[in-house]
């Protein structure tokens, strides 16, 4: 989700500024704060690799351990 709004960024602030499409009020409750995209742009790098590791995790019905010790060691290694 991070990503596509990092993506989408300009597109949400261009609806969010456009008083046609949103009223103040929603746009004092919605808009984020500077601050907040370069939280969601710093962590991006550490939430992709544990997006994978979900979906590795979660697609088996077995999952051995040969496989966790060595994704969780790569993840603690970034």
């Amino acid at each position: 989700m991070f990503e596509w709004l990092m993506q989408l960024r300009w597109a949400v602030t261009a609806v969010l500024s456009n008083r046609n499409y949103t009223k103040l009020a929603d746009v004092k409750m919605l808009d984020m704060r500077d601050e907040y995209w370069t939280l969601k742009s710093d962590l991006l790098p550490l939430l992709q690799p544990l997006q994978g590791m979900t979906s590795l995790y979660s697609s088996g019905d077995q999952l051995s351990a040969s496989t966790v010790y060595p994704t969780l060691w790569s993840f603690v290694k970034v």
